[in-house]
């Protein structure tokens, strides 16, 4: 309650670094046998000319190594940190909740700080997973691809923590698990089931995920 927006309406500013060198899905089986990575980096800043202005700084990083025949061995990393400008405190709105296919193996919100039953989200994030895939060919006419991955992260840091009532401190969490990558038609479809092998009291989890993308 204490951190309600009343709603905040004022103008930001994102500055955004990208640069990729991954094979393109076009480049067939080739694309299995060249290292890879992307990089990107953006930086926001919120709620300018308000008595709330924030720095929000995002970091993501994927890194391709072929090890066999149509095998890959994939790292991913991303973190996040945000902070007042004005010696303000974040709000929740502000922070960061890493789940579901941002943390697969637990659900949206279903980690960090926690007042009560309620998640708080944290200042700062950070994961970090490898993920051993393999592409089968062609099932009933679609691409499949396989893989079994391992994550690892938290968020955690709150301004306010209610005088130490609220934990707010590193927590690390991981979990493993298996992916499922096909085509419908055009459209890319991810699927995974995962479960956490660390945890804490409190965390929400999510065993299962779906998720499919386009473009036009």
């Amino acid at each position: 309650m204490r951190e309600q927006t009343n709603g905040i309406s004022a103008p930001y500013v994102r500055l955004g670094l990208k640069h990729k060198s991954l094979p393109d899905a076009e480049e067939g089986d080739d694309r299995w046998q060249n290292f890879g990575y992307s990089v990107r980096l953006d930086q926001f800043f919120w709620n300018i000319g308000t008595s709330d202005p924030l720095s929000d700084t995002r970091f993501e990083a994927l890194m391709q190594f072929p090890i066999a025949d149509r095998t890959r061995l994939l790292f991913g990393f991303d973190a996040g940190a945000v902070t007042g400008l004005n010696g303000n405190a974040t709000r929740a709105i502000d922070r960061f909740y890493p789940g579901a296919d941002g943390f697969r193996g637990f659900a949206p919100r279903g980690i960090g700080p926690r007042d009560g039953g309620d998640a708080l989200g944290g200042n700062t994030f950070v994961r970090a997973s490898i993920e051993l895939q393999r592409d089968f060919g062609e099932v009933f006419k679609a691409p499949v691809l396989g893989g079994i991955f391992l994550e690892s992260g938290g968020s955690w840091d709150l301004d306010d923590t209610l005088g130490g009532a609220i934990d707010d401190g590193w927590r690390k969490r991981s979990s493993v698990g298996l992916s499922v990558v096909f085509d419908i038609g055009k459209t890319p479809v991810s699927l995974y089931l995962a479960t956490p092998i660390e945890h804490e009291p409190g965390d929400e989890r999510q065993t299962f995920g779906i998720s499919l993308s386009t473009q036009f």
